[in-house]
């Protein structure tokens, strides 16, 4: 059994309810690296159960990671026999979404300007305060 962690892309859903269980089903999307770089690939999925619930509120188009192992199935096809592979889904995490939004504070570059201008201030304020005491 290959056991595996992955993140995915749920493509499709097709949920059925069989003896009080939530049975899941689709395609999902994942990226992996190859000789010619970043290559995505899609592979058939089913879960059941807290899973199954999971995906079906999060929806299509949800990034998460899985955990959950490869299922082989052997299909006779004519004189050809062929291995189908299916990831079976035990966990499943929503990732959290990141935002676009980037704060001003990051936006405004320090120019070297207002270094000086803030280190002068600073001097300013310690010989006040020295004045003081």
């Amino acid at each position: 059994m290959l056991y595996t962690t992955v993140t995915t892309t749920i493509k499709t859903i097709s949920v059925e309810e069989t003896d009080e269980t939530l049975i899941a089903r689709g395609i999902a999307e994942f990226h992996y690296w190859g000789k010619d770089g970043v290559v995505s690939d899609e592979i058939a999925y089913r879960c059941k159960g807290v899973p199954a619930v999971i995906i079906n509120s999060v929806g299509v188009e949800t990034t998460g990671t899985v955990e959950g192992y490869i299922d082989f199935a052997l299909v006779s096809r004519g004189s050809l026999k062929e291995k189908i592979a299916t990831l079976v889904i035990r966990n499943f995490v929503k990732s959290a979404e990141v935002s676009q939004e980037t704060p001003e504070s990051v936006v405004e570059p320090v120019t070297l300007e207002k270094r000086k201008a803030t280190r002068r201030k600073s001097k300013s304020n310690k010989k006040e305060l020295a004045a003081i005491v």
